[in-house]
């Protein structure tokens, strides 16, 4: 089956197809022909009826094109209407239901001494309404979902930083215990070596008592080093140096 071909008019401005119901180009915004509904044929106006219905059916939720409209209300500036032609991501939902609604208006107007335009009629809202039901559906399982996902995307990334930190710290802390038992075996060595009145080797040892390690982003725990760097030089004083 063809796909339904919209019947239009041409902007003497831009050069953009309108649907014969605007009265302003969408693309640039300039005055475009008056059309009267009443005087196009009734296959015209159900052709571009059942296209509109058809776009609306095509609708998967309202998020798809909630952004739509405010790119297309951009785009209207003299400017950039030709762009707007190329960057538009599509009618908005409320240009799609209003375009339908027009319509079957107008239709309406004939129906009154027509059973099948009035069946017709009652088809189209029909397939509008449970488009429109079919929309908000799925916008509210979307929105369900985001609020499920968000924060347990939000929970498992404080979680992944906490764990990050707390192996951090504990690396750290690690890092700090085993300089820490360097240090006093040499000031073990130190002492062992100044008790046997062997100075050479007991300067030998003290001298080499120097905090010498660093975090994980590489700075280094001042008040350690200051410690043993005071320690080291009260040793080294006892010996006399």
């Amino acid at each position: 089956m063809a796909p339904l071909q919209l019947s239009t008019k041409r902007c003497g401005q831009c050069g953009a197809e309108n649907d014969l119901i605007l009265s302003n180009c969408k693309h640039c915004n300039s005055s475009l022909p008056r059309t009267d509904l009443d005087t196009l044929p009734e296959e015209q106006l159900l052709n571009n009826c059942s296209y509109w219905l058809a776009k609306l059916e095509g609708l998967k939720d309202y998020t798809a094109y909630s952004g739509a409209k405010q790119a297309e209300d951009m785009a209207r500036q003299p400017l950039v209407g030709f762009l707007s032609k190329l960057t538009s991501s599509g009618p908005s939902l409320s240009e799609i239901v209003g375009n339908t609604d027009k319509y079957i208006r107008a239709l309406a107007v004939r129906a009154k001494s027509s059973l099948e335009l009035t069946a017709h009629i009652q088809e189209f809202k029909e397939r509008q309404q449970a488009a429109l039901t079919t929309i908000e559906a799925n916008r509210k399982k979307k929105s369900r979902l985001v609020f499920i996902i968000v924060p347990a995307a939000i929970g498992g990334l404080l979680l992944m930083l906490v764990v990050i930190l707390y192996f951090t710290v504990v690396v750290d802390m690690k890092k700090e215990a085993a300089e820490e038992t360097r240090l006093n075996a040499i000031v073990e060595k130190g002492e062992e070596a100044l008790a046997k009145g062997d100075k050479t080797s007991a300067k030998f040892f003290i001298s080499q008592i120097k905090w010498g390690v660093t975090d994980i982003d590489g700075n280094m725990n001042t008040n350690k080093a200051k410690a043993w760097d005071e320690k080291r030089e009260t040793m080294l004083k006892a010996i006399g140096e």
